[in-house]
């Protein structure tokens, strides 16, 4: 997917996930939610996010709820088949949860999308691998996003993700029908890194 597109549609989304952040534990996102292209809310659903952990340490979740009853986010959210939806449900499978951490609250929800080579060998200069290491001459998984569509018709976008305590992964999202279902990461190039937040 051309790079400008995505870039222009996930500032919007990082938008989206800062006022999520910064309303706060308890608040009404229906709004928040409705405002994004490519995504509808499924039935009568309403959305809040509850804090887990404390303002020093911790995250929200963003949950649905459908006549009182808590259930998972995606549950409640249909998106489109146009790259508006797609992206989002690639933000809102993978993406989001990372925006609503704060110090140990990243732990295990600090994926990171990679959207150009420069990053990448950005990432790999940072944490100081080597050129010739072992294994890296496999990776020939391309940056940015990618979409195939199914022959059942659903649709798969997949990203080059980067775990900071493990390395990099492929992540995929299928959309089938208007949900979306993210997929167990698979492993790439992998160096194992203690990190502290």
């Amino acid at each position: 997917m051309d790079l400008n597109v995505v870039q222009a549609f996930w500032t919007r989304l990082d938008a989206f996930g800062n006022q999520l952040k910064k309303a706060g534990p308890g608040s009404a996102l229906n709004s928040l939610i409705k405002n994004i292209p490519g995504v509808r809310v499924s039935g009568a659903y309403s959305f809040t996010t509850e804090l887990i952990g404390n303002e020093r340490d911790g995250h929200f979740e963003a949950h649905a709820w459908l006549q009182g009853e808590k259930c998972n986010l995606l549950f409640a959210i249909r998106f489109e088949s146009s790259p508006e939806g797609v992206i989002a449900a690639f933000y809102f499978s993978v993406v989001l949860k990372t925006r609503l951490c704060w110090g140990h609250g990243f732990y295990g929800r600090d994926e990171e999308p990679v959207f150009t080579l420069d990053h990448a060998v950005e990432i790999l200069e940072t944490h100081r691998i080597e050129p010739q290491s072992k294994g890296l001459e496999q990776l020939r998984y391309p940056p940015g996003l990618r979409i195939a569509r199914w022959p059942n018709g659903a649709i798969a976008v997949s990203c080059l993700v980067f775990l900071p305590s493990k390395g990099f992964h492929s992540q995929t999202v299928v959309l089938d029908n208007g949900y979306a279902a993210p997929q167990e990461s698979r492993p790439l190039f992998e160096w194992i890194q203690a990190i502290y937040y």
